[in-house]
């Protein structure tokens, strides 16, 4: 969900830098619908015993795109050219998507992370055995 959110909002970026905003609505009504798998997380949360920070995460990311549909899609308010306002809400997108990254982290054992990043590289170019040898001891052998 964290890739899908973040290309979303990588088009809408560049489709606003093209200067073309009515084709950015449309990744952004699909950017609002991350609020069901959203909700499902924090509904999921309990059970798997989630720390209070993930809550504050995935709360941090609902504010921001409910406060970006109030203002962009449903009362239609030009904030941007108020600086309060625009400070505000860059605020809480990065609040928001910083914490996606947190979010994902939790969604594989703490081990994977450095498994794939260490593994992945190395086995696509396949000329770089010996630094692939040092990560998998440094790492394990990824069992």
């Amino acid at each position: 969900m964290a890739i899908v959110y973040y290309v979303l909002v990588i088009i809408i970026f560049i489709t606003r830098l093209a200067g073309r905003p009515r084709l950015e609505h449309h990744p952004g009504y699909a950017l609002f619908l991350l609020v069901v798998p959203l909700a499902y997380l924090l509904a999921k949360a309990p059970p798997l015993q989630r720390p209070a920070l993930y809550y504050v995460r995935v709360f941090l990311l609902l504010v921001y795109l409910a406060v970006e549909a109030l203002l962009d899609y449903i009362f239609k308010i030009d904030f941007r050219h108020v600086r309060w306002m625009t400070i505000a809400t860059v605020s809480l997108f990065f609040a928001g998507s910083g914490g996606m990254l947190g979010v994902a982290s939790l969604a594989v054992s703490p081990g994977a992370w450095r498994r794939s990043s260490c593994s992945w590289p190395w086995s696509y170019w396949h000329s770089c055995s010996v630094p692939l040898r040092a990560c998998k001891s440094a790492v394990g052998d990824g069992s």
